[in-house]
């Protein structure tokens, strides 16, 4: 009998939806490799995009600095997004997205992000050195959009720099203390993030593959007797 060797990753498993539409839709379980190939014309602009050199960093390439990678349904397409890991808090995250056969990209501010699948939002909050901020970032056709920023410094000399910016405009505490107090609260974090849905934290993803895999010459260690045609790589997705 020929052996197949399939390798699961549960990748942001939160549970698996009921077959029907919504799993056709959103499959619960994705093949991206097999036989020795990508399986899909989205994995493969992923894994050629992530063989290019980074634009900020611009003499390494992004499997250098990120070194793992999951896949997760950010938003409401059907091709999902590419999640990159643990590079250094200095380099934080990134998101792959592709709209049109395009691949588009977001990095975090150091590694305090989250998303709730399927809704598009992303919310980055983190700081360091005495600057905390919130940003709720909206992903839609292949575009990572601000829509929330809340900026607090420690020092008091500062106050005049904390501020909140929400759909298009910029609510300062000594311009307009009575709008920044508004939308300074949680209500405008909880109507556009937390109420919508269940998060997923990506500090809490820890079943993941690393980006060595992309190099061009990559192949799998497989036990004696099978080849490299009998593997599989088989991604649950949420």
């Amino acid at each position: 009998m020929k052996k197949v060797l399939i390798i699961t990753l549960a990748l942001l498993l939160v549970g698996c939806a009921n077959k029907g539409t919504k799993e056709r839709l959103y499959p619960s379980e994705v093949c991206v490799w097999r036989n020795g190939n990508w399986t899909t014309d989205w994995m493969q602009k992923y894994v050629e995009y992530v063989r290019s050199y980074d634009d900020f960093y611009t003499d390494e390439r992004i499997i250098d600095i990120w070194h793992y990678w999951g896949l997760a349904y950010i938003d409401n397409d059907t091709i999902p997004e590419m999640l990159l890991l643990y590079g250094c808090e200095a380099t934080g995250n990134k998101v792959l997205t592709i709209h049109d056969g395009k691949v588009t990209e977001w990095n975090s501010w150091r590694c305090g992000v989250s998303y709730i699948p399927k809704s598009g939002l992303i919310n980055n909050e983190d700081g360091s050195m005495g600057h905390y901020y919130d940003r709720i970032i909206k992903l839609e056709n292949g575009e990572f959009d601000l829509v929330y920023m809340k900026n607090e410094f420690e020092s008091f000399e500062y106050l005049d720099s904390i501020f909140v910016y929400y759909d298009g405009e910029k609510y300062s505490y000594a311009n307009s203390p009575q709008k920044y107090n508004r939308y300074s609260d949680d209500s405008v974090k909880q109507s556009l993030y937390i109420s919508i849905g269940q998060s997923i934290d990506f500090n809490a993803i820890d079943s993941l593959y690393p980006t060595a895999f992309f190099e061009k010459d990559w192949k799998p260690t497989l036990p004696d007797g099978v080849s490299s045609n009998d593997y599989k790589i088989i991604l649950t997705v949420k």
